[in-house]
């Protein structure tokens, strides 16, 4: 169930981590590095290639991204 919550989330965090990239004119592998996540995990979070889990979440949140 958590997941299948998750999973929903996941086209609204990719709209809100694209709009964010575009407000600061940043790079995905700049945001990752500021994160403090690999560049090939967002990669592969804004594909779809992995799904959303509470730990990413949460790494944006406590950045202020999201």
């Amino acid at each position: 169930m958590k997941r299948l919550l998750l999973q929903r989330l996941q086209n609204r965090f990719i709209r809100l981590i694209e709009e964010y990239l575009r407000k600061h004119d940043m790079t995905q592998d700049e945001l990752a590095a500021y994160v403090g996540i690999q560049p090939s995990h967002l990669s592969n979070l804004m594909r779809g290639r992995r799904v959303l889990s509470a730990t990413y979440l949460l790494y944006f949140i406590a950045k202020g991204i999201i």
